[in-house]
């Protein structure tokens, strides 16, 4: 096996993440094919992402740059929040491969949603118990878990301006409060211990900040609509990991990837009132909400295509 030296730029992802800096799912899956050797110095590939151009400074390697945000592509997005720089061209420019969540016409890009970072994560601190539990079909008896509190709403602030909560997602919810009251819980800002509070409740909000177009933002467009589909976070996987239904809205091909038998996909109805419907269906339907407990989470030959990809596309560069 070819031993590889890797380096990860600090802040690459969030610092809370366990060992995020020795076991991340990149590393996971260059362990697969690599002996990876973690350096600090003289890299044969580097990952990182907005890092203050730091990435830079590193010559003679192949770089990867991994990010989460939406619409990363058009540094117009994001000159109100990093005036006067222009890191996100630059990253690109720097970068020999891509990792975004969007489905980019580029063969610099693979489309790899941060929700499957934080999957792996998951697994290693417990709240999942193996990289093949959402791949393998779940079956679930425990009838008690229809018997839970009705649905929960999670955000970081109180606010609705353009910094805060999105309107999309908090207008569902005034809708939704009208046939039974959603419980709201503000978990400042950490989202490390989301899973205990969901497990509490039948339905839990999924939803996206935006469906990757950045339209929330008053002075901001997507600059391209094919760019603006795929943008997917960890807001749906953590209703899986408590056994309560997601409401999902956001990316619009969310069906290539998981099972919308097992979640309540705002695209499937495009329209409020009749995802509404389909909750108060379930929520007062046992055998019903049972039965969305149960399958295979993850569409396992979509998701291990990904994986497929990030391997040969570092094979041809390293």
């Amino acid at each position: 096996m070819r031993t590889i030296r890797v380096k990860l730029l600090e802040n690459a992802l969030n610092p809370n993440l366990k060992d995020y800096y020795q076991n991340n799912i990149f590393l996971f899956l260059l362990r697969k094919k690599y002996n990876v050797v973690l350096v600090d110095d003289n890299p044969e590939l580097l990952i990182y992402t907005l890092s203050h151009n730091s990435h830079v400074n590193y010559r003679g390697c192949k770089k990867i740059f991994h990010t989460e945000e939406p619409g990363f592509w058009n540094k117009n997005n994001y000159q109100e929040f990093y005036p006067q720089e222009d890191r996100f061209n630059m990253s690109i420019k720097d970068a020999d491969l891509v990792l975004s969540s969007y489905y980019l016409n580029n063969d610099q890009n693979i489309r790899f949603p941060s929700y499957l970072l934080y999957y792996y994560q998951m697994i290693l601190d417990g709240r999942i118990d193996n990289f093949d539990s959402f791949f393998e079909y779940r079956k679930i008896e425990d009838e008690s878990l229809f018997d839970r509190n009705f649905c929960l709403y999670m955000h970081r602030n109180n606010s609705n301006n353009k910094t805060g909560e999105n309107l999309f997602r908090v207008n569902f919810l005034n809708k939704l409060n009208k046939y039974k009251k959603v419980d709201i819980i503000n978990i400042g800002g950490s989202s490390y211990d989301k899973t205990q509070f969901v497990k509490k409740y039948k339905f839990c909000f999924g939803m996206e900040n935006n469906n990757g177009d950045m339209s929330f933002y008053p002075t901001i467009k997507g600059e391209n609509k094919y760019y603006d589909i795929g943008y997917t976070t960890e807001k749906i996987l953590e209703p899986f990991t408590s056994h309560s239904i997601p409401l999902y809205w956001g990316n619009q091909l969310i069906y290539k990837e998981f099972n919308t038998n097992m979640f309540i996909n705002w695209h499937d109805f495009n329209d409020d009132e009749a995802m509404i419907e389909k909750i108060i269906e379930l929520d007062n339907n046992k055998e019903k909400y049972m039965q969305y407990l149960n399958g295979n989470i993850f569409k396992k030959d979509y998701i291990c295509n990904i994986f497929d990809e990030f391997l040969e596309k570092i094979e041809k560069i390293v």
